[in-house]
């Protein structure tokens, strides 16, 4: 027997999708300047974020920022003095 449960969540899950859609292609045709992080294609390219296209509770650029922000570690601990235990 089919869950007549699951077939609603699918349906409305299908029309939500639509709606968001539909939404973001308006707004992009409202604002030519507005970033393409907010198109759909660009969440679903991207590895960092979830399907709503957040990076935990920010909205994700999409920019994998782990090598720069390992080379500023890096300098920022030249810089520093060495730890009394590693003397």
């Amino acid at each position: 027997m089919p869950d007549r449960n699951a077939e609603l969540l699918a349906a409305d899950r299908a029309a939500r999708l639509q709606a968001y859609e539909a939404g973001i292609a308006e707004y992009h045709d409202q604002h030519p300047e507005a970033g393409a992080h907010l198109t759909r294609a660009a969440i679903a390219n991207c590895r960092l974020c979830d399907d709503d296209g957040y990076r935990g509770l920010q909205a994700c650029d999409h920019v994998d920022r782990t090598a720069a922000a390992a080379r500023g570690s890096a300098l920022v601990r030249a810089q520093l003095p060495p730890r009394k235990d590693q003397r």
